[in-house]
């Protein structure tokens, strides 16, 4: 029997995904501690500086001394050098280029397998998903809400669907993630209708292998959802170690101790597989 035809799911409409609230759109980069900038002075090579900003946001150069350049873009850091350099050379031609990104700092909760906070030397959505090892089966892939404080103290949120592109093909969604940003991922009860978004989640290019887990006296693998990395081994009352295919049987290293399926201590020998005595 010929297998049934492949389902493509319909384009989503063209303003998905693009409908990005104005306090995350890409905005110029402000320079802060950590950033790695280079600076260049036309005719006078010896001027130029190449390192980090300090952690008080101030770059050290020869002739002018400490500037301050925390909040800056790189085009403004520029024109304040220009204006510096401007008190002993004539029309001076300065050039200033972000060489490294200062690690973000954002937060990751919700149906997330380690929730937490998280440095991204990549401040893209993926990247902190990963970073927290993964969402959970019961994530709601299709509105993960990104909130940030503004400088007003107003809190503005974007709801972004990471789950569509993986259907249709078309490119995610371009937000850049800043310093404070708290990234939420909702639940959403899983449902028969949603096997085929799970399945093709745990495919996605950074979805974790499946993790093994023991039930009882045999091992089972539960799927993994997009990203997930949770869990690590569990076992029930009876069950030891590597268990010997009956419950209450155990096999441990020599010279282990371990109760049986009743809760008597049993003992074995260097090298020996321990054995919970049968019952009467």
């Amino acid at each position: 029997m010929a297998p049934p035809p492949l389902r493509v799911p319909p384009l989503p409409p063209a303003n998905f995904n693009r409908d990005i609230n104005p306090a995350f759109r890409n905005r110029p980069y402000r320079l802060g501690p950590g950033d790695q900038i280079t600076v260049q002075v036309q005719r006078f090579p010896e001027l130029g500086f190449t390192g980090p900003i300090s952690p008080e946001g101030v770059i050290v150069l020869p002739l002018i001394g400490t500037v301050n350049v925390r909040g800056l873009t790189v085009e403004e850091s520029q024109q304040r050098l220009r204006e510096r350099f401007g008190q002993f050379i004539k029309n001076p031609q300065i050039s200033a280029a972000l060489v490294v990104q200062r690690p973000v700092v954002v937060t990751v909760t919700g149906e997330v397998a380690r929730p937490g906070f998280y440095p991204l030397q990549t401040p893209q959505l993926p990247a902190a998903l990963a970073a927290a090892a993964g969402t959970t089966p019961t994530a709601e892939l299709r509105a993960v809400r990104v909130r940030r404080t503004l400088p007003g103290g107003a809190v503005a949120e974007q709801v972004v669907d990471i789950l569509t592109p993986l259907q249709t093909g078309i490119a995610p969604p371009d937000l850049r993630l800043e310093d404070g940003d708290a990234i939420v991922v909702p639940y959403k009860q899983v449902t028969p209708d949603r096997k085929s978004d799970q399945d093709l989640a745990s495919r996605y290019s950074l979805a974790a292998a499946p993790v093994p887990r023991p039930n009882h006296c045999h091992r089972r693998s539960q799927q993994t959802g997009f990203l997930h990395a949770s869990g690590g081994f569990w076992s029930n009352f009876g069950c030891f170690g590597d268990c010997g295919g009956s419950h209450g049987k155990s096999r441990f290293a020599g010279g282990a101790s371990a109760a049986d399926a009743d809760g008597r201590l049993v003992r074995g020998g260097a090298n020996r597989p321990l054995h919970s005595p049968s019952k009467r």
